[in-house]
């Protein structure tokens, strides 16, 4: 049942959405962060052939001049894309302040990351969590606790990280023993496995 275009198992994906060490993420005007390394060691934990492939870069100059990026990121053979965007910052002499496009480029491959699950967890960071120690530690800890594992989630990563079709998932319910008292998670990683 493995996607002959490539796929991600139960193994890889778990790694890829795990939380990150706090550390590892930054505070920027009130919203959390992941800083581009880990994610691209975190990748490299389960592909060392990654590619992040950047189709556009545009620029726009004027009063709201800005950079955007369109990027292609893929993961064992499976490609998700992002786009980002960064502002242009001008300091009091008028001159431009960092790299506007690489930033819209970093960006980009942040957010096809979170297509593949890697820091998704943070677009449900609590507002008390605005910077490092206990509420940081302590938010990431339940996060990795939690099981979200209800049965439309079940399908949802069946359906797009294994690349299986539902009829698959009708099969293995008839033909697996004991399917009913397994958990979900207990189904994703047996499906997710070479037969």
């Amino acid at each position: 049942m493995n996607n002959e275009a490539g796929g991600l198992t139960a193994e890889q994906f778990a790694i890829l959405v795990a939380p990150f060490a706090p550390e590892e993420h930054y505070f920027l005007r009130g919203f959390i962060y992941l800083k581009e390394t880990p994610i691209c060691q975190r990748i490299e934990d389960v592909d060392l052939g990654w590619e992040w492939r950047v189709e556009e870069i545009g620029r726009f100059d004027g009063k709201d001049a800005m950079a955007n990026c369109v990027g292609h990121l893929t993961i064992c053979g499976v490609t998700r894309s992002g786009v980002g965007g960064q502002a242009v910052l001008l300091d009091k002499n008028d001159t431009e302040i960092g790299e506007v496009e690489k930033g819209a480029e970093t960006d980009a491959l942040k957010r096809a990351a979170r297509k593949f699950g890697i820091g998704r967890y943070m677009l449900e960071c609590p507002k008390n969590v605005k910077g490092y120690g206990n509420e940081l530690n302590t938010w990431l800890s339940q996060v990795e606790a939690r099981q979200d594992w209800s049965p439309q989630l079940f399908e949802k990563r069946c359906l797009n990280v294994l690349g299986l079709a539902r009829g698959d998932l009708v099969k293995a319910a008839q033909t697996t023993d004991g399917w009913k008292a397994l958990t979900y998670r207990e189904k994703f990683w047996r499906l997710s496995r070479p037969q």
